[in-house]
């Protein structure tokens, strides 16, 4: 299994498809500037920062530079990490990650030396030597990368989100409580005292998600975690959710997951 996975994008990217799943996700902006939602709040992140994403954390890309960005994404599966390296006892440096998703505006220095770790990284991806595996490579690599974000950690300022977004979180986090109910922009509109047009617009605006959208990609990642998690069969889980229609519970979740719910859980 490839426990640590790195990828570099210099061209113009954009993260359309819902995005979560059960890894760990650094990922570092080195130039361009765009619009970064995470869990139920939107940052907007340019050249320097660096952002932790934690296990099944929903986030998503939208309105990004008009020309190309560069950015080093590293996805780690923990938990298999933990396991198979368990001599290395490398538990303690996870610890950045335990407690909620951030974003870090850092300061020049610490930018300079967290690129050059990076940049470390993702250059085993192409490598190919006979010496030794690249994954034990890659591990002490990443050993030297999560040493040094904890010794800078309470240097890192954190990012607030956008200020002109502060209201909608409140949306978000109510969708996030409902989302197993029916859910209308009137009755969000009744809710929060705002027109529904504008409503649907700082909505869009501030997520990239139409409200329906948000709402299908909250019941599907709770769908993953029932399926994950408990003994309830496909239709449970599909009422459990808010579908009334386990076949369209089906459809909405092979849009998203690529693979039916049975096959998921086949595969677990």
């Amino acid at each position: 299994m490839n426990y640590i996975r790195t990828e570099r994008t210099t061209e113009i990217y954009q993260m359309n498809a819902t995005h979560f799943h059960d890894s760990i996700e650094l990922y570092y902006q080195v130039t361009g500037e765009k619009e970064y939602f995470i869990k139920d709040r939107t940052y907007h992140i340019i050249p320097g920062d660096l952002i932790f994403i934690a296990e099944n954390t929903l986030h998503k890309t939208f309105v990004g530079s008009k020309g190309p960005m560069d950015r080093i994404l590293v996805e780690i599966h923990r938990q298999a990490l933990l396991k198979n390296y368990a001599n290395l006892n490398l538990r303690p440096l996870f610890h950045i990650f335990d407690q909620k998703s951030s974003v870090f505006r850092l300061p020049l220095k610490i930018q300079h030396e967290v690129y050059r770790l990076l940049s470390a990284l993702d250059a085993c991806e192409s490598m190919d030597t006979p010496l030794y595996p690249v994954n034990t490579l890659k591990v002490a690599r990443l050993i030297e990368l999560l040493h040094y974000l904890n010794i800078t950690f309470k240097q890192m300022p954190r990012l607030t989100e956008n200020h002109c977004n502060l209201h909608t979180n409140k949306i978000f986090k109510y969708v996030n409580h409902h989302y197993a109910e029916t859910l209308t922009l009137e009755r969000l509109s009744a809710q929060f005292g705002l027109n529904k047009y504008y409503l649907c617009k700082i909505f869009k605006e501030s997520s990239g998600f139409t409200l329906t959208e948000y709402q299908n990609t909250i019941r599907i990642k709770k769908a993953v975690e029932l399926l994950q998690h408990t003994p309830l069969n496909i239709t449970e889980i599909s009422e459990k959710i808010g579908y009334n229609d386990s076949s369209y519970f089906g459809k909405v979740f092979k849009r998203y997951m690529k693979v039916s719910p049975l096959k998921f859980r086949k595969h677990l």
